[in-house]
């Protein structure tokens, strides 16, 4: 086996799509887990807890690859093996010196997903953004009513996403004469469904508001994840917030998300995009979808792995 990924809980089946990735290389890559989704994926790792399973897999693999900052101690010795840590959410962010203290003797490289999460201190650390399927969700771009837009918010959590926000500016819309450009076909607060529920919802509009919140917990936030990318995936504009846009189009390139760091930025960015024709909203919903296949689909994350990771630790196998 080329790689194993590992982990506990895989966020937003992350882990697994960044599986996918690796075997769009060609590579032989199995992928295990402890826990099903909540949000009910209809593709997900496989859950295995036993031990001596998973030691034998880990023997028999030349990477051992952690996901979700979360090690999964199989019993495998690791001296001999390529190790990989991947990290990309709130633990991380909260507790990266402890992590780092961990994960930094056994680790060859670190992938980072989030640029707020670069620079602290993790071990040969590279960027790469999660990846998103675009063949398996194909855009939408057909409007959802001729007069008006329809625009969406469905958060996971309410507070991580900044809902309040978002809605007092919805409101603010409607203040100054817009109230007639745009029907709200989101949420007033956060409603678990699973994960095809959601983009049945994410389909019925034309703009989506993934996130706008600066600050998490004490630390600096406002970074975009995989709602929106999956928004963009299905042809809508998304509209989030991005404090490091700088580092992302330094590696990536222009950015394909409207982004609004504030509140009153993301004012200013939906009255605009209120006012642009249906001729351009729908070259922009086109060009949204492009961006991302480009940039984040699941081949050219692949790529980008084999680049800036993989390729150091396999030699020349793909």
């Amino acid at each position: 086996m080329d790689a194993l990924l590992l982990t506990g809980i895989d966020y937003a089946n992350t882990g697994y799509r960044f599986m996918q990735s690796l075997k769009s290389l060609g590579l032989n890559v199995e992928m295990y887990k402890r826990y099903r989704h909540l949000f009910e994926y209809p593709a997900q790792a496989v859950i295995e807890k036993d031990r001596k399973t998973l030691r034998k897999k880990a023997e028999q693999s030349k990477v051992v690859h952690f996901v979700h900052s979360q090690f999964v101690d199989t019993g495998a010795v690791l001296k001999s093996k390529s190790v990989v840590a991947q990290h990309g959410g709130s633990r991380y962010r909260n507790e990266h010196k402890e992590l780092n203290a961990f994960f930094n003797p056994l680790v060859q490289a670190t992938i980072i997903q989030t640029p707020d999460l670069l620079g602290l201190g993790a071990k040969n650390e590279s960027y790469i953004v999660s990846p998103v399927d675009t063949d398996k969700l194909p855009p939408v771009f057909q409007r959802c009513d001729s007069k008006v837009l329809h625009i969406g918010h469905f958060p996971s959590d309410s507070v991580i996403k900044g809902t309040a926000t978002i809605l007092s500016v919805l409101d603010k819309l409607k203040d100054v004469g817009l109230g007639n450009r745009f029907h709200y076909v989101g949420l007033t607060q956060d409603t678990p469904v699973t994960w095809e529920e959601n983009l049945e919802r994410v389909r019925h509009c034309d703009i989506l508001i993934e996130t706008c919140n600066p600050i998490l917990d004490g630390h600096n936030f406002g970074e975009w994840g995989n709602a929106a990318l999956e928004g963009a995936s299905l042809g809508k504009i998304v509209v989030t917030n991005c404090q490091s846009q700088a580092v992302y189009e330094s590696v990536y390139g222009p950015i394909g998300l409207q982004i609004a760091n504030d509140e009153a930025k993301l004012l200013d960015t939906l009255i605009r995009l209120l006012n642009l024709s249906d001729g351009e909203v729908q070259v922009l919903r086109e060009e949204t979808r492009t961006w991302v296949e480009r940039n984040h689909g699941l081949k050219a994350t692949g790529k980008r792995l084999w680049r800036r990771v993989y390729r150091s630790l396999l030699g020349t196998k793909a």
